[in-house]
């Protein structure tokens, strides 16, 4: 990323920005007036703060699938406007309603406001947990919200507390601005929200939202989880907190196998059941109620009190609370009947009329409906313990109308078409009624004039509009009418798009006078099949990759279809430059194109001996991975700092730009990396492609590195193995090192002299058989795994400059440091590896 600039204020149509009000690496919020005096939020992402235009358009992209569902759900914020601006400084915008004050409830002060958000919440109250009641609150209702988004198909990816604002007291998701398709596999978020197996999942938002209620009901750090607050809670709360507890507990275990909540409907479930005062129940078999019964009936012998551990915590109650198994029979409605109840695994349970004759309250299930004609529904629902003998579950099922070749159709706003030609015409112009609704829905379509007719005696008002106008309007009308079913969407050569037809002819006598002069006209719709074409890409060599519109979607040769228009595409293979070309599809065009690929030296290679921007030494380490020889350097780390504005503590003692660096956290070191992926994939440097990635080695990747026997598990694992305990760097069972094997604490080890007081030069000592230097010594090295799953230590490897005694020189030492933090003895080595294509599902070689 470019190092910041002081911008001037920006220009947005239609408001007067008044202050920044908060910002960060992808963009700035601005307070604003809009000119009918409301205050909005205003955020600003500005092209120059992204490493290339790919993921620019891509994020822009996000914004344009989140706007027009932002306003369906009381838990989202709300977008009331998407742009772009292309002057000097490009960038993109949103307008948002704008959160509550932080300073005091219910009073606005423009110069100092500051948005109220969870974040803002935490820091009014330090180190004390909030209200257990309004945890469960907030969190049903995100979880809500995350469930809306995630039924749609998008992801948040950065759910944290800073992202969290308050509008009129009530929480909403905000920061929509990494806002994703599900499974996108770009690596966003904060460190501590992200889990183990990364972001772009909806089961990783709800990890990611047990974060913040865990940060919520503790007043701790998210990476301290799963360590309780020293005071405790207040005990009124205590009952209600243990359970919130548990779910925190589920939702945010390390291992996603044995997360029992992974959907956003089932916490929210889960929290509505709190928020009733019931606790959550998990299914038990019978042979685990035997069990439970039998070791109930043990601790009733051991104890006179009844125990209830959460978290390591554990409690001595004066009396039991009772959890008799209650069941109730469930019955599935459905508009309209006779729906397909299929189960997880897709196996046909029965129809609606459904009855589920015993289902244990409190528990939460989910199956899907299905009809033909209909879009498949998932439904999630609760067994609750109200006093009703029978449960009443409906649902109402989302039509799939497409328009049939000759039959009359009518779109999602009730408007009719009949058949003509080989597509349907609207019977009528677009009226006021439908044009406000599209107003309403996208803040688009200001320029408009109504006219009056009289239609077999009946008056209606018709808008006239500019072409550009109507056209918004057909691209607002395809997308609800392919979200409510009456379009069928993505389904290759058979897709149907609405576009506009407007009435050249109408009568100028009836036109206001500015709309003739201007040529606005009433306008039509007319539905039409897309006419596709087909792109054939091959290359010069083959099996390269190609992305179209910035999107993986093979090997080249490659042959899809793509909707008429500009169409830009890109071939990258390993050693060759990357290519990108623009071609101009016409309707239903057959079109071959061959890319002649160029060598560049200078790109990586896989498998052989490589030198990167930074003058970074790597060599090959198997086909998958390439290891830096020497451990990264003060220059190479200054050139970061200098190109992110990043602070850094320099060490005490004097140290050359080719020493290691210091003084840098595991996190500093990953950002290190984030940074260099950037720069080498940016269309100046392009010397790693899209699929590459700088990183730290992992725990089983450095002792592979080191030659160092070990069985596959945690760092914890194989630290616990036995065996490898006299193995140094330099052979087995010699102590002490052997002069100048490498830099060690020189002073605490008799007999042994390195010639350095502190850090020494990178590769001053002899390498390892694969070539690489300092593997034991100078500093300790920092892998990317935790000690174990949801640990709070960072691990390092090797030993530094400080380090005399025997073990700790041994190869299978492993330093543990408290996450985010740093000492003059560490540093890092970096490898660069290849991670899986992102590959869009292209269906009979068809592509979106």
């Amino acid at each position: 990323m470019p190092p910041r600039t002081i911008r001037p204020d920006p220009v947005i149509p239609d408001h007067k920005v008044l202050r920044k009000i908060g910002g960060g690496a992808y963009g700035e919020v601005w307070l604003a007036e809009a000119v009918t005096g409301a205050l909005r939020a205003v955020k600003i992402v500005y092209r120059e703060d992204f490493s290339d235009e790919r993921t620019f358009e891509r994020e822009f992209e996000g914004i344009l699938k989140f706007e027009p569902i932002s306003r369906d759900h009381p838990g989202l914020v709300h977008i009331l406007h998407v742009g772009r601006s292309e002057g000097e400084e490009p960038f993109y915008y949103y307008v948002m309603e704008l959160g509550d004050d932080a300073h005091e409830p219910g009073v606005f002060n423009a110069v100092e406001y500051t948005p109220r958000t969870i974040r803002t919440d935490s820091l009014n109250q330090p180190d004390e947990p909030l209200d257990t009641a309004f945890v469960i609150e907030t969190g049903r209702r995100l979880a809500e919200a995350l469930g809306h988004l995630h039924d749609r198909g998008l992801t948040h990816r950065d759910v944290k507390p800073s992202n969290v604002i308050f509008v009129e007291g009530k929480a909403k998701l905000a920061d929509i601005g990494l806002v994703a398709a599900l499974n996108q596999r770009t690596f966003v978020g904060t460190e501590g929200f992200v889990p183990p197996e990364g972001p772009g999942s909806a089961a990783a938002d709800v990890y990611s939202l047990g974060k913040v209620l865990y940060e919520m009901a503790t007043g701790m750090d998210r990476l301290q989880f799963p360590e309780l607050p020293v005071g405790g809670v207040p005990a009124e709360q205590r009952k209600s907190w243990i359970r919130l507890n548990r779910v925190i507990c589920d939702v945010c275990e390390p291992r996603v196998e044995r997360r029992k909540i992974q959907s956003a409907r089932a916490l929210a479930a889960a929290m509505s059941s709190l928020e009733e005062g019931k606790r959550p129940r998990r299914r038990i078999g019978r042979t685990g109620k035997l069990v439970l019964g039998a070791l109930c009936l043990l601790l009733a012998v051991m104890y006179q009190g009844w125990v209830k551990s959460s978290w390591g915590i554990t409690e001595i109650e004066g009396q039991q609370e009772p959890q008799p198994l209650r069941y109730k029979r469930v019955v599935l409605l459905s508009e309209p009947t006779d729906v397909a109840v299929l189960d997880l695994e897709g196996e046909k349970l029965g129809t609606t009329k459904y009855n589920f004759p015993k289902l244990e309250v409190e528990t939460v299930h989910e199956v899907t409906l299905s009809k033909e004609g209909y879009r498949d529904q998932v439904l999630t629902f609760r067994v609750n313990d109200g006093e009703e003998k029978v449960q009443i579950v409906s649902a109402e099922m989302v039509l799939d109308a497409p328009p049939e070749r000759g039959e009359v159709w009518t779109d999602a706003v009730g408007m009719r078409y009949y058949p003509e030609r080989d597509g349907h015409f609207s019977q009528r112009y677009v009226s006021l009624t439908e044009w406000t609704l599209f107003r309403e829905q996208t803040g688009a379509g200001e320029k408009f004039q109504v006219i009056k007719l009289v239609v077999q005696g009946e008056e209606r008002s018709v808008v006239s509009v500019p072409y550009s106008g109507a056209e918004e309007y057909t691209v607002w009308l395809t997308a609800l009418c392919r979200e409510r079913g009456y379009l069928r969407e993505k389904t290759g050569s058979a897709d149907n798009e609405l576009i506009a037809v407007q009435d050249q002819d109408f009568p100028a006598a009836l036109l206001p006078q500015s709309g003739e002069e201007r040529r606005w006209r009433p306008f039509r719709c007319e539905v039409r099949t897309i006419p596709y074409a087909r792109l054939r890409v091959e290359s010069d060599p083959p099996e390269a990759s190609l992305y179209v519109a910035n999107r993986y979607v093979g090997l080249t040769p490659w042959d899809g279809v793509l909707p008429p228009g500009v169409h830009s595409y890109t071939v990258q293979l390993e050693g060759y430059q990357s290519q990108t070309e623009n071609v101009d599809l016409g309707d239903r065009d057959d079109v071959r194109r061959l890319v002649q690929l160029k060598l560049r030296p200078e790109v990586v290679t896989f498998g052989k001996h490589w030198e990167n921007s930074l003058s970074m030494d790597f060599v090959p380490l198997g086909d998958e991975l390439m290891v830096c020889r020497t451990e990264t350097t003060r220059a190479q780390y200054q050139r970061f700092l200098l190109q992110t504005g990043r602070e850094w503590k320099a060490p005490e003692f004097r140290q050359g730009a080719d020493h290691p660096v210091v003084n840098v956290s595991r996190a500093d070191a990953l950002a290190f990396c984030a940074w260099l992926t950037d720069l080498e994939q940016s269309e100046k440097s392009q010397r790693i492609q899209e699929k590459h990635r700088y990183r730290l080695p992992t725990d089983a990747e450095w002792s592979r590195m080191a030659k160092l026997p070990e069985r596959q598990g945690t760092p914890e694992e194989r630290d616990a193995e036995l065996g490898n305990e006299l193995l140094y760097p330099w052979g087995f069972d010699e102590w002490p090192p052997p002069e100048g094997r490498g830099n060690y604490n020189e002073f605490a080890i008799e007999g042994y002299e390195d010639g350095f007081e502190f850090t020494a030069p990178v590769g001053s000592f002899k390498p390892s058989d694969l070539g690489l230097f300092d593997l034991g010594g100078n500093v300790f090295e920092w892998v990317q795994d935790d000690y174990s799953p949801g640990s709070k230590y960072a691990v390092a490897r090797g030993a530094g400059w400080l380090s005399y005694d025997p073990d700790h020189l041994t190869l299978r030492y492993r330093d543990l440091q408290v996450n985010g933090a740093g000492s003059p003895s560490h540093g890092f080595r970096v490898v660069l590896a290849k991670v899986d294509e992102v590959e869009e599902e292209v269906e009979n070689g068809e592509a979106d």
